[in-house]
Parts: C-alpha cells; structure tokens; sequence
C-alpha cells in the first residue's frame, strides 16, 4: 500500500521535501513558544510537543499538494525541478454543489479509475482528519463547533489560494474536507472514551 502511494500518486512525493523543510523551522518555533509559555507560569509536555509537531506537518503537508509549487525530484541530472502554475483556469473551477457524486459515478463505476476516489475523496477527507483529532487533542477548549469551523475556514483559504495557481477549485473540496474534520473529530472522541489518560498526556498544564 505505501510503494503505491509513493510511485503512483506524485502528490505524496511532492509534498516529502516540504515536510522535510519544515521539521527544522517547526522546531525553532515550538522552542520560542515554550520559552514564552514558562513566563507565563505555564508548562508544556513532551507529548503535547510531539502532537504540535505531527499536526504542523500535516497541515504543511496538505498545504504543499494545493497550494505550493511542486518540486519534481529525479534519479539522474536535472536533480530537482519545481514546477507552479499562475493564473486563473474557469474550466478548474466548480461551483456546482454536489457534483463530485456526478464525477465520482463517471470517473470511478463507468471509466473504473480508482486514482479519483483515492486521491479527490479519500485524499480531502484524510487531510482534514488532523484537524478534527488534534485539535480538541491539544486544546482542552476546542469544542466541536470551533473545531470545525477552523477546519472550513482553512479549508476555504486553501481553495481560494488555488485560483491564482490555476489549480483546480471546487466547492464541493469545502464539505469533503470537512467532512474528515467531522471523522478525525470521532476518532478524537472514541480516544477520549477508550483511553482517558492517553489523551491528557497532550494538553498543557499551569503551574498557577
């Protein structure tokens, strides 16, 4: 399952040399922000650290597939090249609700190309379930309604960005991907059920 992700869809090897990049920056900024948090009398936990940190690649990481250039990395000479788009594509823009079923039906039961369910469906919905299970992870005030308005907020930040790239956008994206903010939010909760002292280990604590 891994060696197809890897060779036959690009965007997952595409996003690798932006995660890589930010490992370090993200680093840099968490440990100026415990620094911060110490005057405050407040403490942090390594897992809360740790969770920061896999949710901050995530987010770069479905970033880099929407809106960022991609970077082409090759076995032989040129070894990198990095390929964007500018300006505004109409026959990329859906503005028809819904019309992922329509697409869905052509592409994947009529043409069997799975790469679209994979990669338009499944693709949105796992990239937003960080948002739905980090969040109230980390933030003990992450209610679900904040939780998922954050996620649509981003979610429709990321598809306007899309418009100068030339990139496909469609407002169907904006339901789907929050649609796996709602999932990720369950398994959050089924986390919080089954195992209760798994997820305090994540949130901060005062020393107040």
């Amino acid at each position: 399952m891994l060696k197809y992700l890897f060779y036959n869809l690009p965007y997952v090897r595409d996003a690798l040399p932006f995660v890589l990049l930010s490992m370090p920056i993200i680093v840099l900024f968490r440990w100026l922000r415990i620094r911060s948090l110490r005057k405050r009398a407040i403490q942090t936990t390594a897992w809360h650290e740790v969770g920061i940190g896999l949710f901050l690649m995530s987010i770069v990481f479905f970033s880099s597939i929407t809106f960022f250039p991609h970077i082409m990395l090759y076995y032989g000479p040129p070894f990198i090249s990095i390929q964007g788009y500018i300006g505004i594509v109409p026959e990329n823009i859906n503005l028809i609700p819904f019309r992922v079923f329509q697409d869905f039906y052509h592409e994947v039961i009529i043409d069997q190309k799975i790469d679209y369910l994979i990669t338009n469906i499944l693709g949105n919905i796992v990239g937003f379930l960080s948002f739905g299970f980090f969040l109230p992870l980390l933030w003990e005030r992450m209610t679900f309604p904040k939780t998922i308005l954050i996620a649509f907020l981003f979610s429709l930040f990321v598809e306007l960005n899309q418009l100068p790239l030339g990139r496909g956008t469609d407002i169907d994206d904006l339901w789907i991907n929050t649609l796996g903010a709602v999932f990720g939010f369950l398994v959050f909760l089924l986390f919080q059920k089954c195992v209760p002292r798994f997820t305090k280990k994540f949130r901060i604590k005062t020393n107040q």
